[in-house]
């Protein structure tokens, strides 16, 4: 089983308890910027250091 499977499993499985489910919900805007972030990134074909620098940091 490939580690991205064994990731997708545990976070079903923690995302059935009520607190870890209400936690990452609240979460949600963040994880949705993020994933926005490290897309725009790889359609720019940038690396992490190389979009750092990009945006002045």
């Amino acid at each position: 089983m490939k580690a991205n499977n064994k990731h997708r499993e545990l976070v079903e499985k923690a995302l059935k308890r009520s607190g870890v489910k209400k936690a990452y919900d609240e979460l949600e805007g963040e994880f949705s910027l993020l994933t926005t972030l490290v897309r725009a990134r790889q359609i720019a074909e940038k690396a992490q250091v190389e979009a750092v620098k990009a945006i002045g940091y």
